[in-house]
Formats: structure tokens, sequence, C-alpha cells
């Protein structure tokens, strides 16, 4: 009996030491910096992060055993699942929205086009787009038109802006559940709290960009495009060509889902009887998108933009500078996005969705994989890898299949690890800047 026990035991603290190991080296290494007024948090959070895991592993066992399982008897409500959280992921958005102190410029010149819309119209507004302040020069435009609704209706506020993030949030909380649950529903609950245990998530759900948008047109396009060789529709297709033009309408990186949808087709024994659903989608996306290409080229504002793009995109690769760049981003800004406390549980994540090798599992990788690949020599940027992060919450999910009983207590320490970094960021613009540029 005690050799049953120990196995399960001894996973949940060589997980938990090394969660904490990385966490508190990370904490170690911003103390060291001596930065900013952010000596007053520092000391707490390291606390929490040293006594937490003793005092998750000091749970007596029938304890942890009986919330699991009257979690679990709760749970089985879909609708209390869904309920629960879109409003913890409205909650968590909101107070953050109003809280954090750090405003980034980029929220600064959405406000503007926003007030531009509602102050010049649509039309002047689109016809003279490429003179709009550094959104003519990199961004489509649908995004400042929705701000320019909200400033319409609630007046010309920071908050209100923000609160588009925090609703498209939770959105993307909801389908990420629906997306984990296809291994099983214990997996699509997990996966949408890892997803609010990732510091970059909960901070960009608090932010008026562009990101939140895109990344549920993403996660909208994968879910339909999962679904479809088992559940041919028209509509769904439809749906899924809508969502992909969207997003393109709302940031050009959903163009690096590309090799995401060419995945998924291949996949799939079954797609040639979805050929003419995959057609259907393609040819829905082109014509949303070629709503705003069409308008853009003839305005002399698409050439504008590409050339801008191109610019990026090849700095990574044509300069030392841009390598020196792009792996210190890596290393410090992409990495403590997701949380340094969440990689051992991901690589454990990897390592279980390998050995499953189902559709569903090797789908979740190449979505992790492709777009990250392809950022990672383009814009290294930790904001625009938010395009995975359902996919790396789905695989953090995974990661604690490896300890059956005890997951929850690592999933709490993700959580709580994650509460001390939005705190700090909120008050903090170098910890902030770690995200964000």
């Amino acid at each position: 009996m005690m050799s049953v026990c120990a196995g399960p035991w001894l996973r949940l603290g060589i997980v938990l030491f090394a969660m904490t190991f990385l966490h508190v080296v990370w904490l170690g290494d911003i103390w060291l910096m001596q930065v900013g007024t952010i000596r007053t948090t520092l000391p707490w959070v390291l606390l929490v992060s040293l006594v937490g895991p003793v005092l998750l592993l000091s749970v007596p066992t029938r304890w942890a055993t009986g919330l699991h399982d009257y979690m679990g008897a709760l749970l089985q409500r879909e609708s209390v699942v869904l309920g629960g959280l879109a409003a913890v992921a409205l909650l968590m958005g909101s107070v953050y929205a109003t809280v954090q102190d750090v405003v980034l410029p980029d929220e600064i010149y959405y406000l503007d086009g926003a007030r531009i819309v509602t102050t010049k119209g649509v039309r002047t507004f689109l016809a003279t787009y490429q003179d709009v302040p550094w959104l003519g020069r990199q961004h489509p435009p649908l995004v400042p038109l929705l701000h320019g609704l909200m400033v319409q209706t609630f007046g010309a506020y920071m908050l209100a802006l923000r609160m588009v993030s925090v609703g498209l949030a939770a959105a993307t909380v909801l389908l990420t559940y629906c997306l984990g649950r296809d291994l099983d529903q214990p997996t699509g609950i997990h996966a949408a709290v890892f997803l609010l245990a990732m510091p970059l998530f909960v901070r960009l759900s608090a932010t008026a960009t562009t990101d939140m948008p895109v990344t549920l047109c993403a996660t909208l396009v994968v879910f339909l495009l999962l679904r479809l060789p088992r559940q041919p529709s028209y509509g769904h297709a439809s749906l899924a060509g809508v969502s992909l033009g969207v997003g393109f309408l709302c940031k050009y990186t959903m163009s690096l889902l590309a090799p995401v949808l060419v995945g998924l087709c291949l996949l799939h024994v079954g797609m040639r009887q979805a050929l003419r659903h995959i057609v259907l989608m393609m040819g829905v996306a082109s014509a949303v998108g070629a709503i705003w290409v069409v308008l853009a080229v003839q305005s002399g504002v698409w050439k504008q933009q590409l050339d801008s793009l191109a610019t990026h995109a090849s700095q990574v690769t044509t300069s030392r500078s841009g390598r020196q760049w792009m792996l210190y981003t890596l290393r410090e800004r992409v990495v403590p996005a997701v949380g340094w406390y969440n990689l051992p549980v991901l690589v454990l994540g990897v390592y279980v969705l390998v050995r499953q090798r189902t559709r569903t599992a090797v789908g979740v990788l190449w979505w992790l994989a492709a777009p990250s690949a392809l950022l990672v020599f383009t814009l290294p940027d930790p904001r625009y890898f938010l395009l995975v992060f359902p996919a790396l919450a789905i695989t953090l999910a995974r990661g604690v299949t490896w300890l059956p009983r005890a997951r929850d207590r690592v999933l709490l320490f993700a959580v709580v690890s994650n509460v001390g970094v939005l705190w700090m960021a909120r008050e903090w613009h170098y910890i902030a800047r770690l995200f964000l540029r």
C-alpha cells in the first residue's frame, strides 16, 4: 500500500519543486535588478511562492480527495462549468482592467482612432486611414471601428475599450474548454483554468489591443475545423470562414494560422469528403478579407502596410542585433508571459500528447508548434504568441494527468503564482514591459 501511494506523492513533490524553483529563480532575478517600487510587493510574492508548495503537500490526502470528488460531482452539469468559467474570466479581466496603472502606447493609439471614428465618421476614417498615426502603417481597421462603437456608446474612456477585450477573453476561455473536452471533461476544465494561469493572457484580456480579438477568431476556426470531418456542415464551414476573415481584419498575424489549417486538413483521413466545406470556408474568408484589401489598395495604404510588415518581420534574420533580440525576447519575455512555473507541466503535457497520437492531440501540438516556429523567426514579441495560448493551455492540462489525484494542487499553485505576477505587473512598468512592448 505504501509503495502505491508513494508514486503519486513523489511525482507531486518533484513537479511542485520544479515549479517553485523556476518561479523563485525568476523572482530572484527581478529582485537583483532593484528596479521600481516592486520592493514592497516582491517579498510577499516570494513568501507565497515558497510556502505554497509546502502547504499544498501538507494537505491530508482524504481532504484533497473529498474536495476533488465534490467538485467532480458539481461539474457534471455543463451549464455550471460554462457559467463558472465565464464568470471567473469576466471577473478577473474586469478587476485587472480597472486596477492596473500601466497604460500602453498602443492603447492610446486605439483610443485616438476610436475618437476619429466617432467625430469624423466611418467613411472618412477609412478614406484617410493611411494618415492615422501608427494604426495606418501596420494594422487593419476592424478593431478601431469596434472601439469607435464603444466610445460612441459609453464615452471616450479607456475602460470601455478594455472591456471589449475582457468579453472576448471570456469567450476564448469557453472555447478552450470545449476544445479540451474533446480529450475528456477534466482536460477541458483544467485547460480553461490554465489559460487564466498564464500572465500574458490575463494581462491582454484587460488591454485595449487587437490581440484578444484575433486570438478568439483563431480559436474558433480551429474549434470548427477539428469538428468538420465528424460533423460536416456548410454552416460550420461558413462560420469558420467568417471567423478567419474577421481575424484577418483584426490583425494580419491571423495569416500565421495558415499552416495550422493545412495541417488539420491533411490530418483527417476523411478530408476528401470535407473538401467542399474547406473550399467554402476559404471562399468566405477571402470574401470577408477582400472588403478591406480592395479598399486599402485603392487608397494606397496596402503597399505602405506591406512594406512596414516586411521590414519588421525581416529584422530577426537579416541582422545580428535582430537575432540577439530574438534570444533575449524568448528568454526574458515570452517564457515569463507563459509563466516559468508552468514549464515543468508543459514538458509533461507535450510528452503525454505525443504518446497519445490521437487526431486531437496531434492537432493541438501542430497548432502550438507551427505558428510559434514562424513567430520565432519573424516577430518574436510575446503578444503575438497569444494565438497559440489555448493550445498551450490544453497541453498544460494534459500534463497534470501525470498526477491523477493531485493535479488540482498543481493547478492551484499555478493560479496563485499568476496572481502574484499580475499583482506586481499592475503597478510596475518594467515587469509589464516583460509581456508587452
